[in-house]
């Protein structure tokens, strides 16, 4: 119980560093609840209460309170909402682009580097889409924007980035400017 309860002042503790560094200090879900509860229910006089370790918890209550959130996120994101799915590789990089109902949009750039060379191995972004006649125009969360060309090449649709998002475009590694982005999965019913 003393250690649970040590867990849980100090993801509390964790508030007050973060207000006062300015930094964020991550809480710890559920574990310091678990030592606390735990040891509520070993004790006899505070079994009835051990329920209140939940809530005694900092990093446990924020797990409670955004779960449905993560929720409705996960499943807005689920393979049961996917419409379109597309693929593109050139070089060591491979490029995954997910459309889903209602406009979301994740994209994820993968850097297959040799072994032991230092470097990103990896980004990725969500946001929103929509399509305007043969555009594609993909808003990241950032408030920045892409605009891919649809264009059809044996009945598959090819995307061709006609503007990149601006964070991505600074980098070489990260620029989708060479890349045709194929139509792998169509889930349209």
């Amino acid at each position: 119980m003393v250690l649970g309860g040590l867990l849980s002042l100090a993801n509390w503790l964790g508030i007050f560093q973060s207000n006062i560094t300015k930094r964020f200090h991550s809480p710890v879900p559920l574990i310091g609840a678990i030592l606390l509860g735990t040891g509520m229910l070993l004790n006899p006089t505070a079994r009835p209460y051990a329920w209140t370790a939940l809530f005694l918890d900092w990093g446990t209550l924020a797990l409670l309170i955004s779960l449905p959130w993560l929720i409705r996120d996960f499943w807005k994101t689920s393979r049961f909402n996917l419409l379109y799915e597309y693929l593109g590789k050139a070089g060591m990089k491979t490029v995954h682009l997910n459309l889903f109902k209602r406009g979301i949009f994740t994209i994820r750039i993968q850097l297959s580097r040799p072994p032991g060379e230092a470097g990103l191995v990896g980004t990725g972004t969500t946001g929103t889409w929509k399509r305007e006649e043969t555009r594609l125009l993909l808003s990241a969360w950032k408030n920045e924007t892409a605009i891919f060309d649809v264009n059809s090449k044996d009945s598959v649709e090819v995307l061709q980035q006609f503007s990149g998002f601006e964070s991505w475009e600074k980098n070489s590694e990260l620029s989708l400017a060479s890349i045709e982005l194929i139509q792998t999965k169509n889930c349209v019913a």
